[in-house]
């Protein structure tokens, strides 16, 4: 968010809670929005707009939350857009091949907290070809990983080390590959071309 942006959000706690701001001096004024402005640094206006707006529609409290309140409804309302952790491994099983080139194409395909839940595209082959008990194996090792993961990006979130559209983005979109493979692969058509 913008220093305005900001400004806004903070306008608006102060119209719903005007206790909160009642003894504010100019300086405490200054330092509360420095505070939020670095807090909410890596957010989109409209997220914590909506998650104030949220708080201010629900919440009977007399007194404004404080950022942590704000970022724990942010959380919340983009959990409940995750995956759940059975969806993601019925994603798993659709994808899982014998054919290990097919299984690198689908896992290339997966988001990427299902591809860091996996941790390799030969585990969708290994999938494909497990019997019931390794089956039974790989599902609650997975799930464990995912739910870990999830909980991981959720702490990543809640500290501003990422966006909430970074976060988002973990559960829809495939990682860009990575760099070293990139050059691998250029450097065998080099060598073989």
């Amino acid at each position: 968010m913008t220093l305005e942006e900001t400004e806004r959000i903070l306008q608006v706690l102060r119209i719903n809670y005007p206790m909160s701001y009642k003894n504010m001096t100019q300086e405490d004024t200054q330092a509360y929005l420095k505070l939020w402005q670095v807090s909410f640094k890596n957010y989109e206006y409209l997220t914590v707009a909506n998650a104030v707006n949220q708080i201010i529609q629900s919440d009977t409290r007399e007194f404004a939350p404080n950022v942590a309140q704000v970022k724990t409804r942010i959380s919340k309302t983009a959990i409940g857009k995750t995956k759940e952790a059975g969806e993601a491994w019925e994603i798993v099983l659709r994808n899982a091949k014998c054919d290990p080139h097919t299984s690198k194409v689908n896992y290339d395909k997966l988001p990427r907290n299902i591809q860091k839940a996996l941790g390799g595209s030969y585990l969708l082959r290994d999938i494909a070809w497990s019997n019931k008990k390794d089956l039974q194996y790989y599902r609650d090792r997975f799930l464990q990983a995912y739910k870990e993961i999830c909980e991981e990006e959720v702490q990543l979130l809640n500290s501003g080390q990422i966006s909430l559209e970074m976060y988002q983005q973990h559960d829809q979109l495939p990682a860009p590959p990575k760099k070293e493979e990139g050059m691998k692969m250029l450097g065998d058509l080099m060598n073989n071309g």
